[in-house]
C-alpha cells in the first residue's frame, strides 16, 4: 500500500510512503520514505527485496528510482517473474551513493 502526502514547509515537496505488513521487516511497519521534490532525482541506487509471502519466494532487483518500481512490480509490469507469483511485498531495502557498487551488492545477494 503505498499513500502520498505533502509534507515540509516546502510547496511541491511529496513523500510516498509504503507500508510493509508488520512481523515482515525488523523495523517498523512503515518501511521506506522517499523525499521527492520537484521530480528531481538523487544519484545512486537501491537493492531491494520483494516477497510473496512470509518464508516464501523471494525476488531481488536493483533500481535507481525504487518508489517507481516497486509501483511497477505492483502493477504487474516490473517483471514476469515478480508477475507470475505475485511477489509485491517490499520486505528489505539498501540505499548505495552510487549504481555500480548498488550492482555488485544485488550480484552478490543473488549468490
Amino acid at each position: 500500500m503505498a499513500r502520498t502526502r505533502q509534507v515540509g514547509p516546502r510547496v511541491g515537496c511529496w513523500a510516498t510512503i509504503y507500508s510493509v505488513a508488520p512481523g515482515l521487516t525488523r523495523g517498523p511497519a512503515f518501511l521506506l520514505l522517499v523525499d521527492r521534490d520537484n521530480g528531481a532525482m538523487e544519484k545512486g541506487g537501491w537493492v531491494y527485496i520483494l516477497a510473496d509471502r512470509y518464508r516464501g519466494g523471494m525476488y531481488v532487483g536493483v533500481t535507481a528510482d525504487i518508489v517507481r518500481r516497486v509501483q511497477q512490480h505492483r502493477q504487474g509490469t516490473g517483471s514476469e517473474h515478480v508477475a507470475r507469483y505475485g511477489m509485491t511485498r517490499l520486505v528489505y531495502t539498501e540505499r548505495h551513493e552510487d549504481i555500480l557498487p548498488a550492482i555488485a551488492r544485488e550480484k552478490s545477494v543473488k549468490k
